[in-house]
């Protein structure tokens, strides 16, 4: 049995079916999995792994960015829709009586926000493409 993943189909399939909190988790995790294959490229063994699991998928992108490896119109994007996502998954901090509690309230998404999610195969596409880059700049 072969699985195969097809992060355009499912991100396109769970916004046809306005499954939009598995859209933009799916669509967050897909970025960081090609950031990370590109910085796992990047470093190779000169940086232990340990240090760029601390990092965030927001830092990661941004890194990018900074290395000319996505672009700045793609770079803001996908924080976009990081930002997006984290609305949807994180809870809100509530200060009630001198003290900060975590409370979950359910997002609702704005039709701009869930737009989002129809620029996510040109952004991952750019990822996969930088990765490319890297992979081809290290055989050289």
């Amino acid at each position: 049995m072969v699985l195969q993943i097809n992060p355009v189909r499912e991100i396109e399939d769970a916004y046809k079916r306005n499954d939009f909190f598995t859209a933009f988790a799916l669509a967050v995790t897909y970025f960081e999995y090609e950031a990370n294959l590109t910085f796992g490229t990047l470093i190779e063994n000169r940086l232990p792994l340990g240090v760029l699991k601390e990092w965030g998928v927001k830092s990661k992108i941004e890194w990018l960015s900074r290395l000319d490896l996505i672009d700045p119109k793609t770079r803001n994007r996908i924080i976009r829709i990081i930002e997006v996502r984290n609305k949807l998954v994180h809870p809100i901090g509530i200060r009630e009586n001198e003290r900060t509690r975590d409370v979950f309230l359910r997002y609702r998404l704005h039709e701009e926000e869930k737009s989002l999610l129809l620029v996510f195969a040109d952004c991952y596409r750019k990822l996969m493409k930088a990765h490319s880059k890297v992979v081809t700049e290290s055989v050289k």
